[in-house]
């Protein structure tokens, strides 16, 4: 069989029964059962395990003088991104150790491939200095850049990938077509 046919069994299997199908771990040993190649790794429909939050907030203190005292209003500005269980994202880069998805346009997170064959979502830092008493409540928490901007979130240690999966066990095929014969003729 060659890796091409196992490669289009395969997408057949992730993509047949999308809404009806079991989503299962992506796993480094189902990526090999099936001959996917790093190069495949776009081609195929990703689910995220469970609910990514990400949160960031803004203060801005705008001072001015009245009548000759110093006044100050303090404005916070606070945004949460939300990525919700089974979305569906893409590949836009990767490799087996690594697979960046998007889940939508101009977002790209990291999952790693973990101890146990799955891949994790990855942060991009963790919040380890004081910026000020507005950045002491994100202390500890995992760093997420988004458009440009730094978001907070916690508890990721178990989001992972997902794939759809149906019943169907492995069907190996090949296809010939013949060619015919001819009499020979004297």
């Amino acid at each position: 069989m060659t890796n091409y046919s196992k490669l289009l069994g395969f997408a057949m299997l992730v993509s047949l029964m999308s809404g009806c199908a079991t989503k299962t771990p992506l796993t480094r040993s189902l990526l090999t059962k099936y001959s996917v190649q790093e190069s495949d790794l776009s081609n195929l429909q990703y689910y995220v395990s469970s609910k990514i939050k990400m949160s960031r907030e803004e203060r801005s203190v705008i001072r001015k003088s009245v009548d000759g005292a110093l006044q100050g209003n303090e404005s916070v500005f606070k945004e949460d991104v939300t990525v919700t269980p089974l979305t569906p994202g893409i590949s836009e880069e990767g490799t087996f150790d690594h697979i960046y998805v998007s889940f939508e346009e101009g977002s790209q997170f990291k999952f790693s491939l973990g101890d146990d064959d799955r891949y994790y979502l990855q942060a991009d830092g963790t919040r380890t200095d004081k910026e000020g008493s507005s950045q002491e409540a994100n202390l500890g928490m995992y760093i997420f850049k988004y458009r440009n901007k730094e978001y907070f979130s916690k508890d990721i240690e178990l989001i992972h990938l997902l794939v759809d999966k149906s019943d169907l066990s492995e069907v190996e095929r090949e296809a010939h077509k013949m060619k015919g014969r001819r009499i020979n003729v004297q």
